[in-house]
């Protein structure tokens, strides 16, 4: 029995030391699970947390590379300056949208609207001039600014191209005008198409033979400015020999539709204009008063009818250019208006 007891205590023993050990392996296993995965939890949050860093650290060393003085006018624009940005943008854009025909209606408003503002301040400045005469529905204007007039002559021309003119200007007496040489020029005058409110004179001479009021001497001290007495296009400036003392400028202008006519201005100087240019009578300046009484020319008829005395003035006078040989003889190398 003993051995029996013996015998069957030892495998006893032997089995419990046997339930020991697969315990034992069993808390091993488990822990050594639980340190792996604590390890790699572990490795997960420093790779995750390493990412985060270096982000971090790129962020900063980003922000380490910016100047440490921010010019924040440049950072972030002012509002004013952002909206003519992006008001300038939208010009652009909308630039892009605009047809040919669109911009040449948009050129032809701004030019009109030019035309206009230049017209307004003409009128501010007393111009166009008012009227000295007309010839078959051609206005004359005066050449000179009624501030600076100091008298009117209607005389004969020196040829016979020479138009009669027609004017409403009320006439002075010659008698009385060599006593007081008074034009009786207003001071406030009309502009345009109005005419002058001063008196006129007409004066035969006795050098010549052609009809009366077929020029008119306008007086002004040497130097005013000369304008346009009708409205149309030059063709031709040239220089001659005034009484074979002076050169002179002759200024010869075709008016509007009307090639069978040439006016032309004389006794000027420091011509403006040329062949080509376009004027508009009373208002485009093309030449100053020439200062006769300084060349030697003496008993200039205006002189004794004027308190100024010099006499200087500008000579104006209608040509008929279909008279045989005009247009070969005084508008030779004219130019061509079209």
């Amino acid at each position: 029995m003993t051995n029996d007891f013996q015998h069957n205590s030892a495998p006893k023993h032997a089995k419990h030391a046997k339930k020991s050990k697969s315990g034992l392996a069993t808390f091993l296993t488990i822990a050594g699970l639980i340190l792996i995965l604590a390890a790699l939890a572990y490795a997960a949050y420093l790779v995750v947390n390493q990412g985060l860093l270096g982000s971090s650290n790129e962020n900063t060393q980003s922000a380490s590379d910016q100047p440490s003085s921010i010019n924040t006018s440049e950072a972030a624009p002012d509002d004013d300056n952002s909206a003519a940005s992006s008001e300038a943008v939208g010009d652009q854009l909308s630039n892009r949208n605009i047809t040919p025909e669109q911009s040449n209606i948009d050129k032809d408003a701004q030019a009109a609207a030019e035309a206009a503002a230049a017209a307004d301040a003409a009128v501010q400045d007393g111009l166009p001039t008012p009227l000295l005469a007309e010839y078959d529905g051609v206005l004359i204007h005066s050449p000179i600014h009624p501030k600076e007039l100091e008298g009117i002559l209607f005389h004969q021309a020196a040829t016979e191209f020479g138009l009669v003119l027609n004017t409403q200007l009320p006439e002075a007496d010659p008698d009385t005008m060599l006593e007081n040489p008074d034009y009786q020029i207003a001071d406030e005058q009309p502009t345009g198409d109005e005419w002058l409110d001063a008196l006129a004179l007409h004066l035969w001479r006795e050098d010549t033979d052609t009809n009366m009021d077929t020029s008119i001497d306008v007086g002004a001290e040497a130097g005013t400015t000369v304008y346009a007495p009708v409205s149309g296009t030059v063709v031709l400036v040239k220089t001659y020999r005034l009484y074979d003392v002076v050169d002179d400028y002759e200024v010869h202008i075709q008016p509007h539709g009307r090639p069978d006519l040439d006016v032309v201005e004389i006794h000027v100087t420091d011509v403006m204009v040329k062949a080509g240019d376009k004027v508009e009578g009373g208002v485009t300046p093309i030449a100053l008063v020439r200062d006769l009484a300084a060349e030697d020319i003496t008993d200039i008829q205006l002189a004794f009818y004027s308190h100024a005395g010099h006499g200087n003035h500008t000579h104006v006078q209608v040509n008929n250019a279909d008279m045989e040989n005009y247009r070969e003889t005084r508008l030779e190398g004219a130019y061509e208006v079209k």
